[in-house]
């Protein structure tokens, strides 16, 4: 099979796709309307107002926990509730990677899309002669981009002859290799 040929197959495909969707949605529709679907939608309204009642209530019993903590330095403040202090660290990120560009370089992280969008300007630039690092190499990456509606071209690709079929029905000749 070619290319032309698997797209038009592909149309074919994506349409039959789009008609199992709208007889999904026509099912769903029908389903809505039984008294089961109704029993289960007023379980999950049930479910989630109960949700909301026990973070309510998770927030109260929170709140004056921490309240009997700060002023009695209790760690259990009622039977089955327990304080646990973390600890933890504060500073100004800038002064931090300072810091550790002297102290703790295992501390700092290399922002790899900051890196990568750098490499790509300077391997894209016509003015910048800084050369890119020894270690560094900037390749192309093709990607297809096939059309979201394929019926707009089917004219174009019925009368298409420009693409004849790879060997084994293979698409692309790299596909061969290896």
């Amino acid at each position: 099979m070619n290319a032309v040929t698997a797209l038009k197959k592909l149309h074919e495909t994506r349409q039959q796709r789009q008609e199992l969707e709208q007889q999904l949605a026509t099912a769903n529709e029908l389903v809505a309307l039984s008294p089961a679907y109704r029993h289960v939608q007023e379980l999950k309204d049930q479910v989630a107002a109960a949700k909301l009642t026990e973070s309510e209530l998770r927030y109260a019993v929170e709140a004056d926990a921490l309240l009997l903590y700060g002023s009695r330095d209790t760690k259990q403040p009622f039977p089955g509730v327990s304080i646990r202090a973390n600890r933890i660290v504060k500073y100004d990120i800038k002064v931090a990677t300072a810091w550790c560009l002297t102290h703790l370089t295992l501390a700092l992280k290399l922002d790899e899309a900051t890196f990568d969008n750098q490499m790509k300007l300077i391997a894209k630039s016509k003015t910048d002669t800084s050369p890119l690092p020894d270690f560094v190499k900037v390749e192309e990456d093709p990607s297809v981009v096939i059309v979201g509606d394929i019926s707009k071209v089917m004219s174009e690709l019925n009368d298409y002859d420009g693409i004849k079929e790879f060997p084994a029905g293979e698409f692309a000749p790299e596909a061969r290799e290896g």
